[in-house]
């Protein structure tokens, strides 16, 4: 029914050699699912991928011509077979076209975001000069044995060497990631809501879900990484009627309310230790959470030890439970304090992804009420 429909609606944004970092609000279901009540993405289908087709291509792994991306081998004439996938383990993640809405060409010290491919990243795309504030190895999701600053230290310009910093194209996304389709799933199908290049702060209408959160309690959120681009991540809050922007949104950060995750999946959940980063932070001494999905690929292991027990074969999968390029599986739950001191209201939360692999942000915006 439409309240199940509700329930998931998912913002992708992660790491993928190939493909932008993508993700999805799950939870509360968010505005970029817009498209979810329209046939193609009705009831968490996640066109253009297709779990059933009359003649697939190969569908085993290992198989020549095998693509861990699009494990049913069915690929839409017209298009590349890539959607928002997303799986929680008991219900459909109804997050639409919600994984396609970012900002890329992002880096830190710019004040604008350039819109150019961005996966990977290895410049500071303005000149600005300003060095990395989040260096420690253990905040860091990329080559974590590398001194920071030093030549090997690829990525120290991307959004997460300095969480919050960087510039957004719109802090609710922007359809496709830029004003024009660019390789690595930077795309959008249009549809009566959007295309690709429009800005989510103006286009997507607000889409309540009866989510009620009541001033100075803890309450439970939950996104989805389509393609893992690591980094992390903050929730925050902007009143309805305010210009949803980011100088509205870095009022109202909200703290995290315990030191674990908790990691949904088919067949069952598991806690697993969180880690925050406070230091050279936007806003200032605001907490982040790290992604805690370490990135690996067929060819490279995971680039960190990946935090819950699982089994991979990495000759024929990229992704595992808890770690890989499209860990779309499992849910990254938290719960986060609604500030006792914030009026009772309607208001927008916003999620915001930074990156580190690449000079990407995803976002997201949901409707809430607050008692």
């Amino acid at each position: 029914g439409i309240m199940d429909q509700w329930l998931a609606v998912a913002i992708a944004a992660v790491v993928l050699s190939g493909a932008s970092g993508h993700m999805s609000l799950v939870v509360p279901p968010s505005r970029n699912a817009v498209d979810r009540v329209l046939p193609l993405w009705s009831n968490g289908t996640w066109w253009p991928y297709q779990p059933t087709c009359a003649h697939p291509g190969a569908t085993k792994p290992g198989e020549p011509g095998w693509n861990p991306q699009i494990p049913s081998g069915c690929i839409p004439p017209g298009t590349d077979g890539w959607g928002c996938n997303c799986w929680n383990g008991t219900s459909t993640c109804d997050v639409a076209q919600s994984c396609f809405w970012f900002s890329q060409g992002c880096t830190i010290g710019c004040k604008t975001c350039d819109g150019g491919p961005s996966n990977p990243n290895t410049k500071d795309r303005c000149n600005s000069g300003m060095n990395a504030t989040n260096n420690l190895p253990e905040h860091r999701t990329f080559d974590r044995t590398v001194p920071a600053f030093s030549p090997q230290d690829l990525y120290r310009w991307n959004p997460w060497r300095a969480p919050g910093n960087a510039p957004v194209l719109d802090s609710c996304g922007m359809a496709g990631g830029g004003i024009h389709q660019q390789p690595g799933e930077a795309k959008y199908t249009p549809t009566k809501f959007a295309k690709q290049g429009s800005l989510g702060s103006q286009v997507l209408p607000s889409a309540p879900s009866g989510t009620v959160w009541v001033r100075g309690s803890n309450v439970s959120v939950k996104w989805s990484i389509r393609a893992n681009h690591g980094g992390g991540y903050q929730y925050r809050l902007c009143p309805v009627g305010q210009t949803l922007d980011e100088e509205c949104f870095q009022n109202t950060p909200l703290p995290f309310a315990k030191t674990t995750h908790t990691l949904e999946y088919d067949g069952g959940s598991v806690e697993i230790a969180a880690t925050f980063v406070t230091e050279g932070t936007w806003p200032a001494n605001s907490s982040w959470a790290m992604n805690p999905f370490p990135y690996s690929n067929s060819a490279d292991p995971p680039q960190f030890p990946p935090p819950c027990k699982e089994v991979v074969d990495r000759t024929k999968s990229d992704t595992g439970r808890c770690s890989g390029r499209d860990p779309f599986n499992t849910l990254i739950s938290d719960l986060v304090t609604i500030p006792q001191s914030i009026s009772s209201g309607e208001y927008v939360l916003g999620f915001r992804w930074d990156c580190e692999k690449s000079a990407q942000i995803w976002s997201a915006c949901a409707d809430v009420t607050i008692v």
